[in-house]
């Protein structure tokens, strides 16, 4: 898409019908076009597009590239890494919602890292093994001594990416070890929004780094499967890398691969090859995008 009078930019951020398109000759606030509105189409931040220039030195978007992926919580496009943010202690690490966010972020084509945060509390050795056996990189970190930073500041170079985590991870604490300069600001946001009743937290993608973006954003709050399209169900066996290969040894060709005999994933998970904690988060998966067709088809 695009003509010869057609810019390009990317969208950093959106709010009440405007957008900062980040382009070649700085930030340009631009509205939708008659014709995307038409369409129905949804900008979203972080997505490829194109303006036209007004007299004013304001624009107009006419049209957007091809996505390399969307989501809908948070409202993100063309993310290539989600870095998920998990504390070994105080609270506890959720490993099902660990597991369902590197399932949405398979689906989505989107590489994952995945932080145990808070290694001053506790031991994260045996939390490291279960993901690392699946084939993520995991980094482990503590804020208070830095540890681990420059490991992320090195996984995230030149790549648009999200952190997503629990609430109480320390995920902030992180953040403004990583990027003080943003930090602050993100900071701001958040207390404005305890004080104002009427404050919409909307999100932003902040360059970090030559070609490195982060989109700060409210965050997937809960993951609901059944009433928002967080994953294509059809994606589900492939959501799962470490099984994707023992799927195919079945003794069945519909193997769900929850409960079969002759189920070569549920073998694999007996033999302890593949983490008990990964196939129960599987299993529950296909239980909600069973109901989720049942409801979307009755």
């Amino acid at each position: 898409m695009g003509m010869n009078d057609e810019l390009r930019g990317r969208i950093l951020v959106g709010q009440k019908g405007l957008y900062t398109v980040e382009t070649d000759r700085g930030s340009v606030m631009c509205k939708a076009g008659s014709k995307l509105r038409k369409d129905g189409i949804k900008l979203l931040c972080g997505d490829n597009v194109f303006y036209r220039l007004n007299d004013d030195g304001s624009g107009f978007i006419v049209g957007i590239d091809e996505r390399k992926n969307d989501f809908i919580r948070p409202p993100v496009a063309n993310m290539d890494l989600i870095v998920i943010v998990a504390a070994v202690k105080s609270p506890d690490p959720d490993i099902k919602s660990i597991n369902m966010l590197t399932a949405i972020a398979h689906s989505k084509g989107t590489d994952v890292v995945i932080v145990l945060n808070k290694t001053d509390l506790s031991d994260p050795t045996e939390l490291k093994t279960i993901f690392e056996k699946c084939g993520y990189t995991v980094i482990c970190t503590n804020a208070v001594s830095g540890e681990g930073v420059s490991e992320i500041h090195n996984l995230i170079k030149g790549k648009t990416c999200f952190f997503a985590g629990v609430s109480g991870v320390g995920k902030s604490s992180l953040l403004h070890s990583l990027f003080p300069e943003i930090s602050t600001e993100i900071g701001d946001i958040s207390k404005k929004i305890l004080r104002g009743k009427n404050t919409t937290r909307h999100t932003q993608l902040y360059k970090v780094g030559e070609k490195t973006y982060l989109a700060d954003s409210p965050g997937f709050g809960m993951l609901d499967f059944l009433n928002f399209d967080l994953m294509d169900p059809d994606s589900l066996c492939d959501s799962f890398p470490e099984m994707v290969e023992y799927m195919t040894r079945c003794k069945y060709k519909k193997c769900s691969h929850t409960k079969e005999d002759g189920c070569a994933v549920i073998k694999a998970v007996e033999d302890g090859i593949i983490p008990r904690e990964r196939h129960e988060a599987f299993c529950e998966l296909h239980r909600l995008m069973a109901l989720k067709k049942e409801r979307r088809y009755s």
